[in-house]
């Protein structure tokens, strides 16, 4: 539905045009109205129609100065003039200045009105087609030309060119500026490019990843000249420099600092994006393209000891170390009675000394991820143990191998790893397990966590154990202090305060979803147990919810 806003200065003029048809029902939507010219761009800035019908004669700023103001900062939006008998001059004026059509206001009824709406509606949409057609021709051209740079730069990469004369004549072809000698690689890799992916779609990332190249080509063309910019996918970038002019590596070497550091500050500001840089040495023949271009990727590694945003040269890192590491049966023992008597800073610590180890053994990434791996397995035995939802823990992360391979940098990796043990330690102290309890308590509690939204009972508990009802119901209460059905209720009404946070979910889904079978009990039990009723807790959360996003504002 296309938008259409009236400039008029006469009153009844406006009421008119506002009324003379059922501008919906046509097809449009009457954004608003406006006085004078003035006043109009103001209204246009906050919303921005798709037709303007203005008058041309009006005090304060009239028509033709509103046209132009139009023409030059919303060229998009088509513009309809209204005059009277005697404006030939100014309807002249404003077919020159940009004006679609005019209506003589003696002549204006329904019909004229309509369809000159819809006349200036089909251009619209016209335009629009076009529009699209061009940008996706240029689109395709673009995308095509960056598909054949970027499997040139691959076929380098690969070794791929037998002779010299062969890769002249394709960077001919695709009209690179490129040096068949003394170049210089940098590879530049955009920071946790894999989280991007999961936040942002394909084509948002395109758009950053063009942001970035035309942003590199910028400072690169101001700063340098001689140089040719490939993406190679996955959030990398190469950039090839020409340094056949210059006398000195260190002089080559202090002006790309120059040029990097300009690009990190610029995609910082405008995308919020960091990166890592990767500088080779002079590479003195294109047909060793292959051999530093590995060179400078082997060094982009020490990103994952390094650290994010920083820039890494072949002459001034150490290699990483083929060392393999592992859990120890004392690390694995240790953990387990840290998690026992949940010690939130005994296993913090803990797992900082084994990463702290790693840093300094500088290991591989191989041997790194095992030893994640067997760092997520001690939490995934211990939720399967209590009947705890890993879930819980992982929440929006997924699958935490999975997550192990996306991260990029150690310090990341033990910080994740850190915090999904805090919060196994609240899980477990929220459902008050405690490593003294008999096997049989310890069974119960896992098998109320697991089916507390069905119509469980103490006699399906104790069938499910092995053992009498009567001995569950009295080894259960010596263990936990409180009774098998308090506990279960405990449990569901815990699950049922989470729920509530949700308010398109009705009380009488959440009373059913958490094992209740009576709405009326649901009801009961809450409030014994936590003071007020459903509907007050759900209020109270909504009313605090609404005063931190306040204060989060005026702050």
């Amino acid at each position: 539905m296309l938008k259409v806003f009236i400039v008029d200065d006469d009153a009844y003029a406006r009421n008119d045009l506002k009324n003379m048809i059922n501008w919906e029902e046509s097809g449009f939507k009457l954004l608003g109205t406006a006085p004078d010219g003035r006043t109009a761009i103001e209204m246009l800035k906050k919303d921005t129609p798709d037709i303007i019908i203005t008058d041309i004669n009006m005090p304060i700023m009239n028509g033709i100065a509103l046209i132009e103001y139009i023409r030059n900062i919303f060229p998009h939006v088509k513009i309809i003039a209204l005059s009277g008998y005697d404006d030939f001059d100014f309807v002249r004026q404003s077919m020159i200045k940009g004006a679609k059509d005019y209506l003589l206001k003696h002549r204006l009824n329904e019909a004229v009105l309509l369809n000159t709406l819809r006349t200036v509606a089909e251009n619209i949409r016209d335009y629009k087609v076009t529009e699209r057609e061009e940008q996706h021709i240029q689109h395709q051209l673009l995308t095509g030309r960056q598909i054949l740079k970027q499997n040139f730069v691959k076929r380098l990469i690969a070794r791929g060119f037998n002779h010299v004369d062969e890769i002249a004549y394709e960077a001919s072809n695709l009209e690179l500026n490129l040096e068949l000698k003394s170049n210089i690689l940098i590879i530049m890799e955009v920071d946790d490019y894999s989280f991007l992916e999961e936040t942002y779609s394909s084509e948002e990332l395109d758009s950053f990843i063009k942001t970035v190249l035309d942003i590199s080509n910028e400072i690169i063309m101001m700063e340098w000249g001689k140089a040719e910019r490939f993406f190679l996918g996955d959030g990398r970038l190469l950039l090839v420099f020409s340094a056949d002019t210059i006398s000195s590596y260190y002089s080559v070497y202090t002006q790309l600092i120059e040029i990097i550091n300009k690009i990190r500050k610029s995609i910082k500001n405008f995308l919020n994006l960091t990166a890592c840089f990767s500088i080779s040495k002079i590479c003195p023949n294109i047909m060793e393209f292959d051999k530093y271009y590995l060179e400078a990727d082997k060094v982009l590694m020490n990103k994952f000891y390094r650290g994010k945003d920083k820039v890494f040269t072949v002459d001034s890192m150490g290699e990483i170390k083929n060392v393999f590491i592992a859990l120890t049966i004392e690390d694995e023992k240790n953990i387990y009675i840290y998690l026992q008597y949940h010690n939130d800073k005994q296993i913090s610590q803990y797992i900082s000394k084994i990463f702290d180890n790693i840093v300094q053994l500088k290991a591989n990434h191989k041997s790194v991820q095992m030893v994640c791996i067997e760092l997520v397995n001690i939490i995934n035995k211990t939720c399967k143990l209590y009947g705890l939802k890993t879930s819980d823990i992982y929440s929006n992360d997924g699958n935490p191998y999975n997550r192990i391979q996306k991260y990029e940098n150690i310090m990341d990796i033990k910080e994740w790893l850190i915090n999904s043990y805090r919060k196994l330690i609240r899980l477990m102290e929220l459902y008050e397990i405690d490593s003294s309890y008999s096997e049989y308590t310890k069974k119960t509690i896992k098998y109320v966590n697991r089916n507390y939204s069905k119509d469980i009972s103490l006699s399906d508990a104790a069938e499910h154990i092995g053992v009498s009802s009567s001995y569950l119901s009295k080894i259960f209460k010596e263990d936990y202090g409180k009774g098998f059905n308090e506990f279960l209720n405990m449990v569901r009404i815990r699950s049922a305060k989470a729920l509530l946070e949700n308010e398109a979910m009705s009380l009488k889904d959440i009373a059913d979803e958490v094992g209740f079978n009576n709405y009326h009990y649901f009801f009961k039990v809450f409030k014994n147990m936590v003071g007020i009723t459903p509907v007050k807790y759900r209020k109270d959360i909504n009313n605090k919810a609404v005063g931190n996003e306040e204060s989060a504002l005026r702050s």
